[in-house]
């Protein structure tokens, strides 16, 4: 550790005005500032499993180096989930009091921010797909969560050697007046697009450190004129965490991930993080969404809030219907517990022998219905994509007994779609099959493989629920 000392002198005048007389005084004071500079070098124990090469975008930060060649599992599992800013460059690009904090405004009054990107799809990461991330974190100054919300996309297509590594952000902007870009990035080849009009913003991000349920680490490509830095060859760095307090550990193999791809770890602090924003963040694609759309990627985001038919919405289903959309939070919250069914449509398939009373077998003398979802699922945010056991339990008037039938609720399409369709695997409820006047053909909906106890299926679709599961 090397430590410099610096005297800075500073004079204040202190002026007094008592009726016509008037007099002056002036006190000096001395202030000595002491800053530390820790001198890290590159670890010969440490090893990273990731390659790295120098990319034109960083040419102007001294030759920086980021990551090439990711597999894009890897890339979908750094890029997706919930991360804590641990350290980051200090950045503030604006003095005005109206800017919202997050990766480019990370000085006070910005405190316990996070970074959150959509993980509802578990699929490889696709180059075509833009993906809902939020940026937010605690205004010290007025104790508000502040939110900046926008798409994350692949900027180049799958044959370029940086496909896997360079993204680019659209989003709502962090200040109040746009900000400049000192010198203009060239992204000749980019195939990435504004996904809607209200996402004026565009920042170039660049994965330069990453290990799995660790850490991520973003350096920005775009240059700014930063408050903080004399210099414009100092990028903007960002190190992301799972653990909102990381250990030593982990701080260290940043250190070196940086080191490694050629910049200053120096230049970083090591950000508050000591709040905590107590609230799960829920992807809501109709926020995200706006009514009038400018051109889209390609894979088309060009919906109008309320419009009808939802994107993928199977074609069967009536062009007037508005289907809840559902994301692994919500259904975690929904799908656990016992629902009392208050009002149905009065079900009784004539001339097919009704075994049970039930959901689907809901008259006379079918009362006091109950779902029952049993506690199959790990009541995280990864269960969204997990199989549900239910119970649908009711009171037979006539028998004067309990009557249950088995039930497995799935997602009708499957990982990728977060509209709240689900396919239902039964016992019967009927002895005779019962004939659909209208079968439900779609070549996407995946349909439950009919082993053991199931023995029919149905399609069902959420079309009301409200946000207070609890």
């Amino acid at each position: 550790t090397s430590t410099s000392t610096q005297s800075v002198t500073k004079s204040v005048n202190i002026d007094s005005n008592c009726g016509s007389s008037y007099s002056s005084s002036s006190t000096t004071s001395t202030t000595t500032v002491q800053t530390s500079t820790v001198i890290i070098d590159i670890s010969p124990d440490f090893t990273s499993p990731y390659e790295i090469g120098p990319c034109d975008l960083y040419s102007r930060y001294n030759g920086g180096q980021i990551y090439k060649g990711l597999d894009f599992k890897t890339v979908r599992e750094a890029m997706s989930g919930q991360y804590f800013l641990s350290q980051c460059t200090p950045c503030s690009l604006s003095d005005s009091p109206d800017a919202r904090i997050g990766m480019i405004n990370t000085a006070f009054p910005a405190c316990a921010c996070q970074l959150i990107i959509d993980d509802s799809c578990k699929s490889d990461w696709d180059i075509n797909t833009p993906y809902m991330f939020v940026d937010r974190g605690l205004n010290m100054k007025n104790g508000k969560v502040q939110e900046t919300k926008g798409y994350i996309m692949s900027v180049y297509p799958a044959d370029h050697e940086y496909s896997s590594s360079v993204f680019a952000l659209y989003h709502e902007g962090y200040y109040p007046n746009p900000i400049d870009e000192l010198n203009p990035l060239d992204l000749n080849g980019m195939i990435c697009k504004q996904p809607f009009d209200i996402y004026k913003y565009q920042t170039i991000i660049s994965i330069i450190g990453y290990s799995k349920d660790e850490y991520l680490i973003l350096c920005i490509a775009n240059q700014f004129k930063n408050t903080f830095y004399n210099t414009d060859t100092t990028p903007i760095i960002l190190c992301y965490t799972r653990d909102q307090i990381p250990s030593q550990s982990i701080m260290n193999k940043m250190s070196q991930e940086i080191l490694r791809s050629g910049f200053n770890p120096n230049t970083l602090v090591r950000f508050d993080q000591t709040n905590t924003i107590d609230s799960n963040y829920v992807f809501d694609r109709t926020l995200y969404e706006s009514q009038v759309t400018a051109s889209s990627s390609p894979r088309s985001l060009d919906l109008t809030l309320g419009a009808s038919p939802l994107l993928d919405l199977p074609k069967i289903c009536p062009p007037n219907w508005i289907v809840k959309t559902f994301d692994d939070q919500y259904s975690t919250l929904a799908f656990q517990g016992k629902w009392r069914v208050q009002m149905t449509t009065p079900t009784l398939i004539s001339g097919s022998n009704p075994l049970k009373t039930g959901l689907f077998c809901s008259c006379f003398p079918s009362t006091l219905n109950e779902l029952i979802f049993t506690d199959t699922t790990p009541c995280d945010d990864t269960d969204f994509n997990t199989e549900y056991h239910v119970i649908d339990q009711s009171f037979n008037v006539y028998s004067q007994t309990i009557e249950t039938t088995r039930l497995l609720f799935s997602p009708a399409y499957g990982k990728c779609n977060q509209y709240a369709l689900f396919n239902v695997g039964t016992e019967k409820y009927y002895k005779n099959p019962i004939t659909e006047k209208y079968p439900f053909i779609d070549d996407d909906l995946i349909r439950h493989k009919i082993e053991g106890s199931c023995e029919r299926e149905y399609t069902v679709a959420v079309i009301g629920a409200d946000d207070c599961w609890e």
